[in-house]
């Protein structure tokens, strides 16, 4: 019975120096443009027609913008798509993603930065894909 307080004690003081530190921060990685073990097992397929549609021109960032291509992945040819996209240069880093089913059976993916800035990615089940910007 003592041995098992002992273990308990030596866990509560384990946990009280973890705590006593902060919280455990991974080390920094830079930022990732596509994940090199998705690309190696998916085909990417570059050509297809994208359209662009700018949501609330006058509220977008003003400024310097630089070019990126986003990949997102096709759900009827199982493939990634190259989205070249024009983003603002507060959009650096990696953004959140999150991926859904939209209305008519459109898979929409949608990237956030940081700063707030969105960009929605649509493919329809014809295959075809439509940005929107500043969503």
């Amino acid at each position: 019975m003592t041995r098992v307080w002992m273990i308990v004690a030596g866990m509560l003081a384990v946990v009280g120096v973890a705590a006593a530190a902060g919280p455990y921060q991974a080390p920094f990685q830079g930022p990732m443009q596509a994940p090199t073990k998705m690309v190696a097992a998916m085909p990417v397929c570059c050509d297809r027609d994208v359209s662009y549609k700018h949501h609330h021109p006058r509220r977008e960032p003003c400024g310097a913008r630089h070019e990126a291509v986003l990949l997102v992945k096709d759900p009827c040819t199982c493939c990634l798509v190259q989205v070249p996209v024009c983003l603002p240069c507060c959009c650096e880093g990696t953004p959140d993603i999150c991926s859904h089913k939209g209305v008519l059976c459109r898979d929409v993916t949608e990237f956030t930065w940081c700063g707030g800035y969105r960009v929605k990615v649509v493919i329809d089940r014809h295959g075809c894909v439509i940005v929107h910007y500043n969503v």
